[in-house]
């Protein structure tokens, strides 16, 4: 890494920590992400409330919230200085290239994951403090899905910043993104529950949002007996190696966006 790129890094970062939409973004994600769980939990009107219940209770939303945290931070960070030509002047200054695009990257991929990670952690260990965690999935069985969640989100990251310089227009990215995300989801649920064509369920580990369902795991759910009570339990479907399998597949294609990314920025002039 030159010094003009971690110059770069340093200098998008201080922008971003100062900026207003980093916590705001994150806070209203939250709290979208807090009452779909609340709606869920009035929903199944259950009273065995725990950390590995909320973990479980929140994979059908949180590949939307996921989802949105990577789609604004990254348009943003990679795309809000074309807007005000703050990335022209830079390049008239004499920056390279490379090091403009990378920054921002970076940048972006960094408080993705961050906010990603935050999000996916901080709620169900507060559940988890104040109930406990739970039998209805192992502590180690959640952190290994958190730990593979973060492979689809590098590459939606990827993406996002090739559709930005792409693009060149944050608020249109934003929205293209959100309809691409609902789009995938909304297909392969079709897909599924049509169950008459056939499709291996490893060939959506090719789309990045049922990457996401597809780790969370926790469709196929039973039931377990100790100390004469029933509790739910979630039985894995994903094991270690398709794990390996999905998140290779989503690194391999986050690699491409992130070459074709900058091949594009190379090629073209900011407007």
């Amino acid at each position: 890494m030159t010094m003009t790129l971690t110059n770069k890094i340093k200098a998008q970062m201080y922008q971003s920590v100062r900026e207003n939409y980093t916590y705001i973004v994150f806070a209203v994600m939250t709290v979208i992400y807090l009452l779909t769980d609340l709606l869920e939990l009035a929903d199944e009107g259950s009273s065995d409330v725990s950390g590995s219940y909320m973990f479980v209770l929140s994979a059908d939303g949180m590949p939307f919230i996921l989802n949105m945290l990577a789609l604004i931070y990254t348009a943003v960070i990679c795309g809000g200085d074309m807007i005000d030509r703050t990335m022209n002047y830079e390049l008239l200054d004499g920056a390279k290239r490379s090091d403009v695009y990378f920054s921002r990257f970076l940048v972006g991929l960094f408080w993705s994951l961050v906010s990603c990670t935050l999000i996916l952690v901080l709620p169900i260990a507060a559940v988890s403090a104040a109930a406990g965690w739970g039998k209805m999935l192992t502590v180690g069985a959640a952190a290994r899905r958190t730990l593979f969640l973060l492979a689809p989100i590098i590459r939606l990251v990827s993406f996002y910043t090739l559709l930005t310089f792409l693009i060149t227009d944050y608020r249109a990215v934003i929205g293209i993104g959100f309809v691409l995300g609902q789009g995938e989801l909304i297909a392969v649920m079709l897909i599924q529950e049509s169950g008459s064509l056939g499709i291996d369920e490893k060939l959506f580990d090719f789309l990045a949002l049922p990457s996401l369902t597809r780790i969370f795991d926790v469709a196929n759910i039973g039931f377990g007996y100790e100390n004469g009570e029933d509790f739910y339990i979630v039985k894995q479907v994903m094991n270690l190696s398709d794990d390996l399998r999905c998140a290779a597949i989503n690194l391999v294609i986050a690699a491409v966006y992130v070459v074709a990314g900058y091949l594009i920025f190379r090629k073209r002039d900011v407007k």
